[in-house]
């Protein structure tokens, strides 16, 4: 067990108290229909260096929607001052688990909770920008959110501070999704090039076209430009990294296919955006035509 940390504000005379065994219990939870809070009780044992050997600790934890939503997450800081300005601060994760009679707990190790927690976020971003590309971003409240993420309100901002956080995150995570969605259709040999060609901007478009028309009206509103700068950043970066995957299999350096991979996207997205067909095949006529060339150039 590591050490417990001193908080940045602790008195200068506080120590630290090392954790030979920390053993959280659950005593009992309680959460009845009509009620507002869960009462959840913990008793911590074999606390070393003090004269306390069990400790009680009550906790009233709000019930909006955690009496409803099996998997509530809560994260519980706990911070014990003794006499001697020894302080000791314990973190407890605990996951609520909901059945149609009753409600029962269980107490994780870190790792696995916060896997757990990272996953439910990630499913949340989902839904919400889901939500959000189906409504419309200004058409789209926090209630509509959390309808389609089968959750109150409350358990949204226990992920995010704000909805501008959760556009922001949301937006930067699905999009690189698409990304990674979009490049396992990549070319696997220079015969398969024209086949991606053809065929991806059709499907990009009834499949993430709706994505891509939301992520333009996010990065292009004033306040969130500084962050469409840095995601655009990251996909100079990233599809960088997908040319260099692809020049062992078709023929031709990742330092050309990149901005072939910028001009094939852009004509995508136009597409998938405004369903321009004529754009979509000025577009690809001409990277057929650059790619066959490169490919017996650098087949000599």
């Amino acid at each position: 067990m590591r050490p417990a940390k001193l908080a940045p504000n602790s008195p200068k005379n506080a120590k630290k108290c090392d954790l030979v065994d920390f053993s959280p219990e659950i005593v009992s939870i309680k959460a009845l229909k009509g009620l507002e809070y869960i009462t959840l009780s913990l008793k911590l044992s074999n606390i070393t260096q003090t004269r306390i050997s069990i400790i009680h600790i009550l906790f009233l934890v709000p019930a909006t929607g955690a009496a409803r939503t099996s998997g509530a997450f809560f994260h519980l800081l706990i911070t014990i001052k003794f006499p001697n300005h020894t302080l000791l601060f314990l973190q407890y994760y605990v996951i609520l688990i909901i059945n149609k009679r009753s409600v029962t707990i269980g107490g994780y190790n870190m790792k696995t909770t916060e896997q757990q927690h990272i996953e439910r976020k990630n499913e949340i971003m989902e839904k919400c920008f889901e939500c959000y590309a189906e409504n419309g971003l200004t058409g789209t409240g926090i209630k509509a959110l959390a309808d389609a993420c089968g959750c109150t309100k409350a358990n949204l901002y226990s992920y995010f501070k704000n909805l501008d956080e959760l556009i922001i995150e949301s937006t930067a995570y699905c999009m690189s999704k698409v990304e990674d969605d979009f490049m396992k259709k990549a070319p696997t040999d220079p015969k398969d090039v024209m086949r991606f060609i053809e065929e991806v901007p059709y499907w990009t478009a009834k499949k993430h076209g709706s994505k891509y028309r939301l992520m333009y009206q996010v990065y292009t509103l004033p306040k969130y430009i500084e962050h469409g700068k840095k995601f655009f950043e990251g996909v100079n970066e990233r599809y960088t990294e997908y040319a260099k995957l692809l020049e062992p299999k078709i023929g031709i350096p990742y330092t050309t296919i990149t901005p072939l991979i910028f001009i094939f996207v852009r004509a995508c997205v136009h597409y998938a955006m405004f369903e321009d067909e004529y754009y979509l095949k000025t577009q690809m006529e001409v990277l057929k035509q650059g790619v066959s060339l490169f490919i017996e150039h650098y087949k000599k």
